[in-house]
């Protein structure tokens, strides 16, 4: 049996917003493949970032996870990640892609121990050129389908994979939006963003419409000429930038966005992530199912 080492890539980071955001992925994955049985769809599952497919983790054990065997004073938990949760569904294809080489060893040992190795196409490369080009493969009147996890490191979700997917009018897209990473960027004051981040922020938006609607006018202390003054200032909080994104999303997912976010905190409340929904189907029933669904998942409190 093909089981990954430890020392091959397995994450040894994230906290609880880890389980929950797999978690409510996972229950949409169940939903989606009991809707969609018997239609003649090929179903994708593709993880555009999908790590080594388990994440080694302190506590105690529960459901998903399996025991690290020797461990010592302290539980070692094997969780399992999207990707490993997602090989064990009757998904038809899979495509899962990773730029790290350990991980994508680990992510081909775990398909190869589900069975699913001649049904998943496991690349090391970039997420987005992968996904752009699976995008840009697609034939017109193919029975394609898929459910897109993107959990991007950092803010390597670049606008132009989500929009490939969009246009692809068969794609149900989960988005983990890392709305701490992004308010880190996105100064107070808008003259003092980093060029850096200034065309990080433009790649995961897709414009610059971030510096209008996220930053406004305020005035400053006045001069020695007494003469008001103002400056751009940032007015959003995670929320606001939620809702900016989900805004982008509505211009180029036809099928809608969800209205729910399933927020991720760290143990001070603080705002780590946002996860939004956004579905692109050329039928209006498949589309409201589909946010439906989603909704309802993302509104369930955490845990």
């Amino acid at each position: 049996m093909a089981t990954p080492q430890m020392d091959d890539g397995n994450h040894r980071y994230g906290g609880p917003w880890s389980e929950w955001k797999v978690q409510a992925v996972s229950d949409y994955l169940d939903a989606y493949l009991n809707i969609t049985d018997n239609r003649g769809f090929t179903r994708w599952y593709i993880d555009a970032f999908a790590g080594s497919g388990t994440r080694l983790a302190s506590g105690s054990a529960i459901e998903g996870q399996a025991l690290i065997e020797g461990a010592s004073e302290e539980v070692k938990l094997l969780h399992k990640g999207s990707a490993l949760r997602a090989l064990e569904k009757r998904f038809e294809r899979f495509l899962l892609v990773d730029n790290d080489k350990a991980k994508v060893d680990g992510l081909r040992a775990h398909a190869q121990d589900a069975g699913k190795e001649h049904l998943a196409t496991i690349i090391e490369g970039d997420a987005c050129d992968t996904i752009v080009k699976w995008c840009s493969n697609l034939a017109p009147q193919s029975m394609d389908r898929a459910v897109v996890f993107v959990d991007p490191y950092g803010t390597n979700a670049e606008w132009r994979m989500i929009e490939a997917l969009a246009k692809t009018g068969r794609a149900d897209v989960f988005i983990l939006v890392p709305t701490r990473l992004l308010t880190q960027f996105m100064t107070k004051r808008y003259e003092d963003v980093h060029p850096n981040h200034v065309e990080r922020l433009d790649s995961f938006f897709g414009n610059r419409s971030w510096s209008t609607e996220l930053y406004k006018p305020q005035p400053i202390q006045q001069n020695i000429f007494f003469t008001p003054e103002e400056e751009m200032s940032r007015t959003a909080s995670a929320q606001g930038i939620i809702d900016h994104y989900k805004n982008r999303l509505r211009s180029i997912f036809r099928g809608g966005v969800s209205e729910n976010v399933r927020w991720l905190c760290n143990s001070a409340g603080g705002s780590m992530f946002g996860l939004v929904f956004a579905v692109a189907n050329a039928s209006e029933k498949a589309c409201v199912k589909a946010i439906r669904v989603a909704d309802h998942i993302l509104g369930k409190p955490p845990g």
